[in-house]
């Protein structure tokens, strides 16, 4: 027992001494930092092509096709979709060596606003000014081949449009 006693008076002194002395404290600091990223906007396209299929010289109606111009771009862009004049232009023509036949695009069912570039592009979020989502849109591509194109010779006519998404 006197041993006993003995290391429990030792260990109580250490104990007061530590105490009374001054203690053993961890010190601590601290700082803070900032963690970022940027998000640009950022968009992509596809198109899919217009074919008019056969036509008729002497057809009394316009005939008329459609296609479409899909954009993917990043929530909150503000975007806008041109299409050129195609390679024929100023106006929109479809060629076949020397001989043409005349279209154009719109934007609406009714074809009558034309589909350009600046002022007359579209904005496929519309009525929203910005993109509402990164889900990717189509928007319909209007096609009309105007009737009473009688100089058109047999052949097949093409020309290539330029979608660009400006974002």
């Amino acid at each position: 027992m006197k041993r006993w006693l003995c290391n429990a008076l030792a260990v109580l002194a250490l104990s007061s001494a530590t105490l009374i002395g001054g203690s053993a404290r961890a010190a601590t600091a601290t700082k803070s930092f900032d963690v970022t990223a940027t998000v640009d906007p950022q968009c992509s396209i596809d198109a899919v092509n217009i074919n008019f299929g056969v036509y008729d010289v002497f057809a009394v109606t316009d005939k008329t096709a459609t296609g479409s111009v899909t954009v993917r771009c990043t929530k909150g862009a503000t975007v806008r979709v041109d299409l050129d004049d195609g390679m024929n232009g100023p106006a929109r023509k479809m060629s076949n060596g020397g001989a043409t036949l005349n279209y154009d695009l719109y934007s609406d069912a009714a074809m009558s606003s034309r589909w350009g570039a600046g002022a007359s592009g579209v904005n496929p979020y519309s009525p929203s000014a910005t993109a509402t989502s990164t889900a990717a849109t189509a928007t319909t591509v209007y096609a009309k081949l105007p009737q009473g194109q009688t100089s058109a010779t047999p052949g097949s006519y093409t020309d290539t449009v330029v979608a660009t998404v400006n974002f």
